[in-house]
């Protein structure tokens, strides 16, 4: 004789995740462009240093953004830096964009650059520079001063693009 046994069959959810929770988050924010987090980032160290530039020039076109000081040292770069250099940000900052060049770059070409930058005028050059894996590339850097509510130079914003 058979004796057929009888299951019930129950359906139980798994146990919720916080993953589950964090992918909905994730699709509910617009995703931020990077020229917004330029702009957005720029815009933060405008109003840290009082400048009275707009910043009008980040609608051109760039693969990476450098802003210094007056001493030409690097106070911020952009992600867009690393991927044209392969030298990531917190290498850059702190360093004079030198450190790009190397023996096959332009004396007169660096000259032209350090006779533009006293003019204190948005001027457009190019360099041979070179990657962090010391292949070269050429280089169209376009400097803008950046002016402060007085007027004078505080800083330099190059965008630069690989030609």
């Amino acid at each position: 004789m058979f004796f057929r046994k009888k299951y019930k069959i129950t359906f139980r959810p798994a146990p919720l995740k916080s993953w589950d929770i964090y992918v909905q988050s994730i699709f509910q924010k617009p995703i931020k462009s990077l020229n917004e987090q330029d702009f957005n980032t720029l815009n933060y160290y405008k109003n840290k240093f009082n400048w009275a530039s707009k910043l009008d020039m980040l609608s051109l076109n760039y693969d990476a953004l450098v802003l210094t000081n007056l001493n030409e040292e690097i106070i911020w770069v952009n992600h867009g830096f690393k991927k044209m250099t392969g030298y990531s940000p917190n290498f850059a900052i702190g360093k004079k964009p030198a450190f790009l060049q190397g023996d096959d770059t332009s004396k007169l070409a660096l000259q032209e650059v350090t006779r533009n930058l006293k003019l204190e005028k948005p001027f457009t050059s190019k360099l041979l520079n070179y990657k962090k894996d010391q292949s070269h590339y050429l280089c169209e850097i376009t400097i803008f001063p950046l002016l402060d509510h007085h007027q004078k130079v505080s800083h330099f914003l190059a965008l630069e693009k690989e030609i």
